[in-house]
């Protein structure tokens, strides 16, 4: 491993991201790492980590031990805010934001997760990075908590997930409403073909040899390179909480807006299941002028409407009049015609969705937006 850390992070160059810490350095945000622990003594992270908590590892009782086999949850914080005070230390994306480490066990429980986040929320954290996801069937707490924290006013940031891990379709965490899930870009911004894919996918970013500092247990350097969706979604946490800095009073739902339109778009220029609204750009996100909205245009929150009983004109029930006696067919046959319509509707829906889900990217790029970098040496 090379002493010049900073010049294997080919994705500081292709996010211009030196220029865009001379507008936001991510000062005075907090960032959530949902994770195995983080070690707080590596040399990029000194000074940067809070006391956090655990749920699920007592070994790690503020959060502070990292107890993941590779040192997961280390790379993901020094990915988002590494001091990078010297070149033979890691540089964050927002160097200045502080880390909120809380433990989960890697094959956490329910409750562990759903506690994390709601404790996150409860605990100053602007946004949650979370570097992990599943597949199948997402518990009802955890959905309730990711919605806990939102109403909070803190950007949820997941990862899509890696096609070896969990397949090719969105971890069902990343694809909650409102939640910014992140697919991965490789060295020249195209698709990652590790990545998970769909349309829930909200953003791209650097997905491939993302150096990252780790415990020296893990190894004698004390950095590592992985690949991965976990470290484009500490990437696009990290590009939050520039932004989160740089416009204080701006709410989430108006971050989320600004991390998305700024985005640099497909070749299309629509919305993609591989990339969404494209590739990170947080200078662009930090210097662009973007309207504002009043809703998380990723979905989300309450319906104003519910469904009611069919009402006449006066507003009570509609019930059979005496002047025309017998059944009236019309409105049935219009109301089987429909759910006809409704059946065969769904039957295509489910056709299109199982062989999207089984479905391998198309070969060629979606994308070409980062200039070419040297790998890591």
């Amino acid at each position: 491993m090379a002493a010049d850390v900073q010049a294997g992070q080919w994705y500081l160059t292709a996010l211009r991201v030196p220029q865009s810490q001379t507008i936001s350095r991510g000062q005075g945000i907090t960032v959530a790492v949902i994770d195995g622990g983080v070690d707080a003594t590596v040399p990029a992270l000194k000074g940067q980590v809070l006391q956090g908590t655990q749920f699920g590892i007592p070994q790690s009782p503020n959060g502070t031990v990292d107890t993941s086999a590779k040192g997961h949850g280390t790379a993901m914080a020094g990915t988002i805010a590494g001091t990078g005070t010297s070149t033979s230390v890691e540089l964050g994306i927002a160097p200045a934001a502080k880390i909120l480490p809380i433990a989960v066990p890697e094959k956490y429980s329910d409750q562990d997760l759903a506690q994390a986040i709601r404790w996150a929320a409860d605990n100053g954290a602007n946004v949650v990075n979370l570097s992990l996801g599943e597949n199948g069937r997402l518990a009802p707490a955890i959905a309730a908590a990711v919605q806990y924290a939102q109403n909070r006013n803190i950007v949820i940031v997941a990862a899509a997930g890696n096609v070896d891990q969990t397949g090719t379709a969105v971890s069902v965490l990343a694809g909650l409403p409102g939640v910014v899930a992140v697919s991965g870009a490789d060295k020249k911004g195209n698709f990652w073909s590790g990545s998970a894919y769909g349309p829930q996918v909200a953003i791209s970013a650097p997905a491939v040899d993302v150096v990252a500092p780790v415990p020296s247990r893990v190894y004698a350097t004390g950095y590592a390179q992985p690949s991965g969706t976990s470290s484009a979604t500490a990437i696009v946490s990290g590009c939050v909480a520039l932004i989160r800095a740089k416009f204080p009073s701006m709410d989430a739902n108006n971050v989320i807006n600004r991390l998305i339109k700024t985005a640099v778009p497909p070749s299309d220029k629509k919305r993609s299941i591989y990339l969404g609204f494209g590739t990170v750009a947080p200078y662009r996100a930090l210097t662009e002028d973007v309207p504002t909205v009043t809703t998380n245009p990723l979905g989300g929150g309450t319906p104003t409407t519910t469904p009611s009983t069919a009402t006449g004109s006066s507003g009570q029930p509609t019930s059979g009049n005496n002047d025309n006696p017998g059944p009236n067919l019309i409105p049935w046959l219009i109301g089987a015609g429909i759910c006809l319509i409704v059946v065969l509707a769904i039957v295509i829906l489910i056709v299109v969705l199982l062989s999207r889900r089984h479905r391998q990217p198309p070969p060629g790029p979606y994308g070409g937006h980062f200039p070419p970098a040297p790998p890591y040496q």
